[in-house]
């Protein structure tokens, strides 16, 4: 946050901003200070307050706000109303209107001016970063997979896109530290143009020996249905959320830059409620998000994730978790490469397998 005075907007354009800085004229939006001016908590009201007499704004909504706190039983919240007050009477003055008119003008024509896109501007920039990376895109990191009774699974994957394919590869870690044991010990998820499909393969206990079972898949055709599938892996590093969406309903920030947004899917019979944090500054980043089916008020899918991972004009969350619902063991995410170029050799594995399929012979 800055202040500026008098002294200070006379050298606004000498201000170096970095570059992972978005600019705004409040830190406060006013909606959301006369929000709190009913919170129970009387230090949040108090807050609010303060922060509708630093912003100076006459406007009715605001003064009325104002006006009904200063005849509030609590002295606190009378006296904070007081002064809020004298603050908006005091940004009458001509000389403030003044600063308050050159840092407008200087924001105006900042190009890393805050600004809110609308929904569908939203929407079709999502679908270009997620286009721009399914041309080329790999990843690669570890997640850690809770189990009911046995010790945490380390699972390392891959991820990669490119010649309209994806594929996401899960295999189980075994070193001295995670020893073989029974269970999955890979998933492989291949999406391609003309069909879809999961290779499974397993460790099992034979006559009290473990046994590598051999690999077998399932095929369907090209659709959604693996959305989510595909979703454990790239949603929680904050990508190809749009292959999901159908529509953006409201888009606001909060004072960080960070973008807040609602939207909707429409897939199949489960109608769904997105409520996600996008971050612009980074390819718009998905930083948290939220997945209610229709009319439930508890999330059946929650992710969040937190760093920055980039190269070659690629850039991911750097750790991550998600969970099936409110009450699930989170699953840990961590990445530990990204690039801008498709992995052919996993690509032409995977296809050959499934051309030859052994499974079937």
């Amino acid at each position: 946050i800055i202040h500026v005075n008098e002294e200070l907007a006379q050298d606004l354009d000498e201000l170096k901003v970095p570059s992972n800085i978005s600019l705004r004229g409040r830190a406060y939006r006013i909606e959301d200070a006369i929000a709190q001016m009913n919170a129970q908590d009387r230090s949040l009201r108090g807050r609010a307050i303060e922060i509708l007499g630093e912003a100076g704004d006459s406007s009715a909504i605001v003064t009325e706000a104002l006006h009904q706190a200063a005849a509030d039983g609590d002295e606190y919240i009378q006296n904070a109303a007081q002064r809020a007050l004298k603050q908006i009477e005091q940004a009458e003055d001509p000389l403030i209107k003044k600063l308050g008119e050159q840092v407008d003008a200087f924001l105006d024509n900042h190009p890393q001016r805050l600004r809110i896109p609308s929904p569908q501007e939203l929407l079709d920039r999502l679908r270009e970063i997620d286009d721009q990376y399914a041309k080329g895109f790999t990843a690669k990191g570890t997640l850690v997979q809770p189990t009911l009774s046995d010790p945490d699974h380390l699972i390392a994957w891959t991820v990669t896109m490119g010649n309209d394919r994806i594929i996401i590869q899960k295999q189980a870690v075994e070193d001295t530290d995670h020893p073989p044991a029974a269970g999955r010990l890979e998933d492989t998820i291949y999406i391609g143009p003309d069909q879809m499909a999961m290779i499974h393969r397993e460790r099992i206990w034979v006559d009290g020996k473990l046994i590598d079972t051999k690999p077998h898949a399932t095929l369907e055709p090209v659709g959604s249905t693996y959305d989510l599938l595909m979703g454990r892996i790239v949603w929680p590093i904050g990508r190809c959320f749009s292959r999901r969406i159908d529509r953006i309903t409201q888009v606001t920030a909060d004072a960080g830059g960070m973008l807040k947004v609602t939207a909707e899917s429409d897939e199949g019979n489960l109608k769904m409620r997105w409520e996600m944090r996008i971050d612009p500054s980074a390819d718009c980043l998905v930083r948290s998000a939220k997945a209610f089916c229709h009319g439930q008020s508890d999330p059946s899918y929650i992710v969040d994730n937190a760093g920055l991972f980039g190269s070659a004009n690629r850039c991911i969350a750097h750790t991550a978790r998600w969970a099936e619902g409110v009450y699930a063991r989170p699953i840990s995410i961590s990445v530990t490469s990204v690039s801008d170029k498709r992995d052919d050799a996993l690509i032409q594995r995977t296809e050959d397998w499934l051309k030859n399929r052994p499974d079937q012979e």
